[in-house]
């Protein structure tokens, strides 16, 4: 049983704990998709990702496979390992690479991840942040209402 507490940083997460996650998300995927339509941009050498789930929307990401920075503003309940994670306000989260999360939105929330890069394109950032990017809905018919924006 998972513990629900407050804390300063999303840690790695364990094989089986990733595993947890893989089995939910491919419960998810048999229920109705909701459409998360993916802002996100490349300036002065960051990446932005930014998505908003309204209340009681839930979401499985992809695994994460290097340290961001995660911001979080509303209210959501964070799985990550062993711990279900109270996310409420605004909060600027470090984040280990090797997570995969399951949020579930108390109230509505923006979401953002963060990170350092060289890549050019939202396609580069994407394969550096994760090598499940093939399942990332920005890469889906779905995703057609997502917005790129890129550092000229």
């Amino acid at each position: 049983m998972s513990k629900i507490v407050e804390r300063n940083s999303l840690p790695a997460m364990t094989s089986y704990e990733i595993a947890l996650a893989d089995k939910f998300a491919e419960f998810l995927f048999t229920q109705n998709q909701i459409v998360l339509p993916t802002h996100h941009t490349i300036h002065a050498g960051v990446y932005y990702r930014t998505i908003a789930l309204k209340k009681d929307e839930i979401v499985c990401g992809v695994l994460i496979k290097i340290p961001t920075t995660v911001i979080i503003h509303g209210a959501a309940d964070v799985y990550i390992g062993s711990e279900v994670i109270k996310a409420r306000g605004t909060s600027v989260i470090p984040a280990n690479g090797g997570r995969k999360q399951v949020v579930m939105a108390i109230e509505n929330v923006t979401i953002t991840m963060c990170f350092k890069t060289d890549a050019k394109t939202i396609a580069e950032a994407e394969e550096e942040f994760t090598d499940e990017f093939d399942l990332l809905q920005s890469r889906t018919p779905m995703g057609k209402n997502t917005y790129n924006i890129t550092e000229v």
